[in-house]
């Protein structure tokens, strides 16, 4: 089980709202309503599906707007 916690340029991604937001987006709008952390097993469940998971969760460690913890 990975956890992920936002940095601060996730923070600020996800405190600007769109109106179509991508998948990258709304899992760092749940992490920000969960209190900056989340693990793969509730973003899997909660926002998008296991094989759509990996690729937004590299994509958001790339930007550096989460970093993985355990």
């Amino acid at each position: 089980m990975r956890i992920y916690i936002l940095t601060r340029i996730g923070e600020a991604i996800s405190s600007s709202p769109v109106s179509n937001p991508s998948d990258a987006r709304k899992v760092l709008y749940f992490m920000r309503r969960k209190g900056g952390r989340a693990t793969d097993e509730e973003i899997k469940e909660f926002v998008v599906d296991g094989s759509q998971m990996h690729t937004t969760m590299n994509k958001l460690i790339r930007v550096k707007a989460v970093t993985v913890v355990g």
